[in-house]
């Protein structure tokens, strides 16, 4: 680092903390750096300090030479500064809502190009507060649906949704015909993304149907969310017919490559090319790990599955192995619970502390005027409302972070975290226990044949047999993939069986639609282990329990095994 470059670091770590000390700091770079690109944040640090503790002549001439010297150079980032100290230094500046909004709503846009998390949600509830004091739709109607993209980033699938549907149905109602072809495509690829084909295709199929409600060649900007809709609704042909006219202009922060290959992907697996889509799966993680660039992670994901699932195709079984752990690692890393918690956390604090100011406010003043006591009551009665609706969305945030998003079902990390009390407590009342472990018969075939879309539905159909079937007090969980895993108080191994295999039929009597003719007679396998007699623990027991389920594939699938020598008093 030059010497230049340490000096403007170090006026960058005080300016707010000393002005004096960053005032002169930037002189000192000034005298160094005459006719380089710092010259102007030398002039900049020198006006900022002066607008703070100095005179504001002095200031606006600093300013105006850091304009000159940012202009000189192209600095547009250095311009937008000059731009911030020049509003600092407008005397009697009294900002509007809407003047409010423009500058949350900026510094969110800012703060997600940087590539962080906390800050764009919360500069976008911010400007979602500032846009309702606004008489107009078009700001109300931008920060939903900013805020929808950030929770979509973050695959906060539900939040997302519910933020763009909001935002659509505004949009329509005001006729902002810039607003609404942008909510639906976003809405597209958020319904994909939640398991829901049919309305992601129905969204493309209302946008193609009403371009009234478009900008002029506007769907052209679409063309791959529209392609995505078009191939949940099963019409590949008119799906490679948009994206044939190549990437569109992208919406958001990224360029649109990656959303594009992956739907040009799922369009290759389908007509059974699987060379092509892990050719273009593999070439366009490269392209975008070798230049540096940043995609939303659920089209990361996805292009890392097909990778995985076309390998697998392809019998490469090493490469599917390595794309599935990072499909999985970014996944972890994406929709862990740290990043739940501060998706859900910021809304509540954001709620909570401008009920808290408020309050506040009412309380400073009824020390001047008692007039205000009565402000005071209903203000706290306010806020007791906003802490009990905060304790409302913690408890809903426990629960969406032990959730599998695309089933209901309870996560892998549900079961590890209340499966061994449940062990404990048959311990100690010298019970028994069963686990289960159920795998889908033939699961790749199903998306290798018909599409992930409809896989998604045999998935969510077995979810829903089995919360309905099984009793209250049994774990249910998605293991991983189209396993499933199960924990039963009180019930042995043989009657575990039992109630699995009677599930197995009504199971098979399930119908998914699949083209022309439904899909029909899908089976599992299954493994059940026991406690204590085949493990002490949840990990021997599921070691157990998987061998069985190994012994049950072997064994011609559509089955359950377990150990059948056991017998237990009535």
């Amino acid at each position: 680092m030059s010497d230049a470059e340490t000096l403007l670091e170090q006026a960058w770590r005080v300016f707010y903390l000393d002005h004096l000390k960053a005032e002169q700091l930037g002189r000192e770079l000034l005298r160094i750096t005459e006719g380089s690109a710092l010259h102007g944040y030398a002039w900049f640090h020198i006006a900022f300090a002066q607008i703070r503790v100095g005179d504001a002549k002095l200031a606006a001439e600093a300013s105006a030479h850091a304009r000159n010297a940012f202009s000189r150079n192209n600095d547009l980032r250095g311009l937008a500064l000059c731009s911030e100290v020049q509003a600092i230094e407008l005397p009697g500046l009294v900002r509007e809502p809407i003047d409010l909004f423009i500058n949350h709503n900026s510094l969110a846009s800012t703060h997600k190009l940087l590539g962080h998390v906390d800050e764009p949600l919360m500069y976008g509830y911010r400007a979602l507060e500032e846009a309702e004091r606004v008489p107009w739709p078009g700001p109300r109607i931008v920060a939903l649906s900013n805020l929808g993209a950030y929770h979509f980033v973050l695959c906060n699938f539900e939040r997302s949704r519910l933020l763009t549907e909001n935002a659509f149905a505004s949009a329509l109602e005001a006729q902002a015909r810039g607003l609404i072809g942008a909510c639906g495509a976003n809405l597209i690829e958020i319904y994909h993304a939640s398991g829901m084909p049919s309305k992601a295709a129905e969204k493309a199929r209302w946008l193609l149907d009403n371009p009234q409600h478009l900008l002029p060649g506007e769907l052209e900007r679409y063309s791959s969310y529209l392609a995505l809709g078009l191939l949940c609704g099963g019409d590949l042909d008119a799906a490679q017919g948009w994206l044939d006219r190549g990437v569109p202009v992208s919406m958001g922060s990224g360029d649109g490559v990656a959303l594009w290959a992956m739907v040009q992907a799922l369009c290759f697996m389908m007509r059974g090319a699987t060379s092509k889509a892990r050719e273009l799966a593999e070439g366009t993680l490269r392209e975008r790990s070798d230049r540096g660039l940043t995609d939303a992670a659920y089209d990361l994901m996805r292009l890392r599955e097909l990778a995985a699932n076309a390998s697998e195709k392809l019998g490469d079984a090493t490469n599917a192995l390595l794309h599935f752990r990072e499909s999985r690692r970014l996944y972890e890393t994406t929709v862990g619970q740290s990043a739940r918690a501060s998706q859900i956390a910021l809304e509540v604090d954001f709620k909570t502390a401008q009920a808290q100011r408020e309050r506040d406010m009412a309380q400073e003043a009824k020390q001047v005027a008692d007039a205000n006591s009565q402000r005071l009551e209903v203000l706290n009665r306010a806020l007791e409302a906003k802490v009990a609706e905060a304790e409302q969305l913690q408890t809903r945030l426990r629960e969406q972070a032990v959730r599998d998003a695309l089933t209901g079902l309870y996560n892998r990390r549900y079961l590890y975290e209340a499966a061994p009390g449940y062990i404990e407590l048959a311990h100690r009342r010298r019970g028994m226990l069963s686990v289960v472990l159920i795998d889908i018969d033939h699961f790749k075939r199903v998306n290798d044949t018909y599409g992930y879309h409809v896989g998604d539905v045999v998935l969510q159909n077995l979810a829903q047999l089995l919360t309905q079937r099984l009793r209250k007090s049994d774990i249910v969980c998605r293991f991983g993939g189209e396993e499933f895993a199960i924990v039963m108080p009180e019930v042995s191994s043989a009657q575990a069986s039992a109630v699995i295999e009677a599930l197995m039929k009504d199971f098979e009597r399930t119908r998914v639609p699949a083209g022309d003719q439904p899909l029909a007679g899908q089976t599992y396998s299954a493994g059940v282990a026991e406690f204590p007699a085949d493990g002490s623990g949840l990990e021997s027991l599921l070691r157990v329990a998987d061998r069985q389920l190994y012994h049950a594939k072997q064994a011609g699938r559509a089955r359950v095994a377990w150990a059948r020598d056991r017998l237990h008093d009535s």
